[in-house]
């Protein structure tokens, strides 16, 4: 994914940390 939008990227930082997975960040 070489185009990958800044929005997503933040939106799946917060989701993670939200459930509790920000240290296990497995994003493609």
């Amino acid at each position: 994914y070489p185009m990958v939008a800044p929005n997503y990227a933040a939106a799946r930082s917060q989701l993670a940390k939200k459930m509790g997975l920000g240290r296990k960040r497995k994003g493609r």
